[in-house]
């Protein structure tokens, strides 16, 4: 098991570290027209696009992600979301719009791992039928 989580993390940083670049790049370009929140705002919605189509297969190995496996990662990169929507004020109040976000994504890098595994685990497991529940 815990081969399969080391596997796991290091896959998840693999592409965490990919959609982490692509969108920390649109955040900065964004930064051009918009304030850091609809800017940060905007890059969750490519990740959360990135996260439900490559995450539970290519990350978790999951063979056949189950709809609700897709809606439960891309729900926690929305609670993940607003997590960061939140911590961004202060950050960037200590550290500027450039550079405060870098915590934030630490922050929510984390808390997507550890949910999405729970999630993960959850949505594929095996449903009995109710004939067989006591």
């Amino acid at each position: 098991m815990s081969g399969q989580i080391g596997g796991q993390a290091i896959r998840f940083l693999a592409a965490g570290i990919g959609n982490t670049l692509l969108t920390l790049l649109l955040y900065q370009v964004l930064l051009l027209a918009l304030p850091p929140r609809p800017a940060y705002a905007l890059t969750w919605i490519a990740g959360i696009v990135l996260v439900a189509l490559l995450y539970p297969s290519r990350v978790f190995g999951v063979a056949r992600p189950r709809p609700a496996t897709r809606v439960g990662v891309s729900l926690v990169y929305v609670v993940s979301f607003l997590l960061g929507l939140f911590a961004l004020p202060p950050a960037t109040y200590l550290l500027g719009a450039r550079l405060g976000v870098l915590p934030v994504i630490v922050l929510t890098t984390v808390f997507n791992f550890i949910a999405m595994r729970i999630v993960i685990g959850w949505t594929q497991r095996e449903s009995r039928p109710f004939s067989q529940i006591r």
